[in-house]
């Protein structure tokens, strides 16, 4: 269910991490800046993935668990492009890494010539992430609207009902493991960067 577009944009991310780490000769203030930018991509895609778990949580574990009538109102509800897409301004999710790129520009027109291929690869996965941010946005908001137009059939029977929460909790577990997946990379890239 589209998951996949999360777990290339966690790679990408892992990449760029990576390549930073083959850049040995950069000065120190440099790689601490660069390590911050990507701390704070990671943070913010993490909070993106934690902002729809806790959304499809709420009806799943919160007060429409017990309530069809709720859980069906709130799964319409789930189809609001105009919220979805105000909150994915407002995160900014990839702000720090437009940031990075700039200063990447900058910096790179002094880089030492044996590190011209890491650099060119660091600027080609950044260029990447940033191209992702539109995609992933608009994918999560189409994954969400797909969830809510189940809204009417989970409303026709029990049976219906107790499939489409199977669905939104299937949604749910595969963003979970896709946000574990997202802090373990961070993890790794940490200790190296």
């Amino acid at each position: 269910m589209g998951i996949e577009i999360i777990r290339d944009a966690i790679e990408l991310l892992e990449k760029v991490g990576k390549t930073i780490t083959r850049l040995a000769n950069m000065p120190k203030r440099t790689r601490k800046r660069y390590r911050e930018a990507l701390d704070e991509t990671f943070l913010m895609f993490e909070s993106t993935l934690n902002m729809i778990i806790f959304r499809l949580g709420d009806l799943l574990v919160g007060d429409a668990r017990d309530n069809d009538q709720l859980f069906i109102d709130e799964l319409y509800r789930l189809d609001n492009w105009n919220e979805w897409q105000q909150i994915e301004r407002d995160l900014r999710m990839c702000s720090n890494l437009r940031e990075l790129r700039s200063e990447v520009n900058k910096l790179g027109q002094s880089i030492d010539r044996h590190m011209v291929n890491d650099w060119n690869q660091l600027i080609n996965f950044i260029d990447n992430v940033l191209a992702t941010e539109g995609e992933l946005a608009f994918t999560i908001q189409t994954i969400l609207s797909e969830l809510s137009s189940k809204a009417s059939e989970a409303a026709k029977s029990s049976k219906n009902l107790k499939k489409v929460k199977e669905e939104v909790e299937n949604f749910r577990k595969s963003l979970r493991k896709e946000r574990l997946h997202l802090i373990t990379k961070q993890i790794e890239l940490f200790e190296i960067i």
